[in-house]
């Protein structure tokens, strides 16, 4: 049976597919609601307001041992239900297709969107797992992360001394990193196309409908966001400048001089007004895929004769239903 939910005036009900047989209660719900945080489903579960065939459930490891289970939850604004994933590539094939360079020390992809990083819970294709099919000596490491929605340049290493050289690079912010985002609606100060550099201080807090969100502490009051007991302020900064528009939306390239947890899309969102398109998390405009594209990255390369190394991943210029923008 499809997982197509129902929507009532206060619950929402979805019809637990084959695929969902034998998963914890609380990853099929996240995998299943773009929006629904581990957090809120916690608290719903602490209130019995998660029912499962109208049984109430407070064990987040809830096992779903049954097709069709109706599962019920308690309605919340701007829930996105997932789309359903493309089944992934298998084969050694495919992998190879996305690779943009590869040595003795490297090796380099351009990833698809909706493709993750690392495999876990319900996640059947990722690149640490395609990697394994490839002809390496040593299995290919994960150096750097990148979000499954996100598309776009992903190195990793192909000798423990290649990964250890890397990540102490990333760890101490040694690595140059761009991204290009197209936002919905015009970015303040968009005006030249020189670098503008935006400095914020971000906290996790929560929205009054329970979305946890990454916030500048001077907005929380103006957005509606409560910051999360425990919960430090950290300090973001990001250069950004405008490339092209086509209508209503917005090239902007992304340099990231720190590394925090969506720390683009927050400052997109907040500080300059304009969410990615398809960020259902931070209001962008809907879309079938979030339009952020890992783009280039400098690095000391493993191998000293070669240097400062830099690496860029082509972009997708049809951005779902958006017209070509030049860069």
């Amino acid at each position: 049976m499809a997982s197509t939910p129902t929507i009532g005036a206060n619950w929402r009900r979805i019809s637990v597919p084959s695929s969902g047989v034998g998963r914890r209660l609380d990853k099929f719900l996240q995998d299943h609601f773009v929006n629904l945080s581990r957090n809120l489903i916690f608290k719903w579960l602490r209130e019995r307001r998660i029912k499962v065939d109208g049984v109430g459930i407070m064990q987040p490891n809830y096992r779903l041992t049954h097709q069709d289970y109706e599962i019920t939850i308690p309605r919340a604004t701007a829930v996105y239900v997932r789309p359903p994933r493309p089944q992934g590539p298998k084969s050694e094939n495919v992998i190879s297709s996305w690779m943009l360079y590869d040595d003795d020390h490297i090796m380099a992809f351009n990833k698809p969107p909706d493709i993750a990083v690392q495999g876990g819970d319900g996640i059947d294709i990722s690149i640490d797992k395609l990697v394994r099919q490839l002809d390496c000596v040593e299995t290919p490491r994960l150096v750097h992360r990148l979000d499954q929605d996100c598309s776009g340049l992903i190195v990793l290493a192909k000798t423990l001394d290649a990964a250890s050289h890397l990540s102490a690079q990333f760890k101490n912010r040694e690595v140059k990193k761009s991204y290009l985002a197209v936002v919905e609606g015009q970015p303040h100060r968009h005006a030249s196309k020189t670098w503008i550099s935006t400095v914020s201080t971000v906290v996790k807090a929560k929205s009054r409908e329970g979305f946890e969100r990454m916030v500048p502490v001077s907005r929380l009051e103006g957005t509606k966001h409560v910051a999360l007991d425990g919960e430090s302020p950290r300090m973001c900064e990001t250069r950004w400048r405008y490339v092209s528009r086509e209508g209503t939306s917005f090239l902007l390239e992304l340099f990231p001089r720190t590394g925090r947890k969506h720390q683009l899309r927050s400052m997109c969102a907040f500080d300059i007004g304009s969410p990615i398109v398809g960020d259902n998390k931070y209001d962008g405009a809907s879309c079938a895929r979030l339009m952020l594209h890992s783009f280039s990255m400098t690095f000391k390369h493993p191998d000293p004769k070669l240097g400062h190394f830099a690496i860029h991943a082509p972009y997708f210029r049809k951005y779902g239903q958006l017209a070509e923008f030049k860069y």
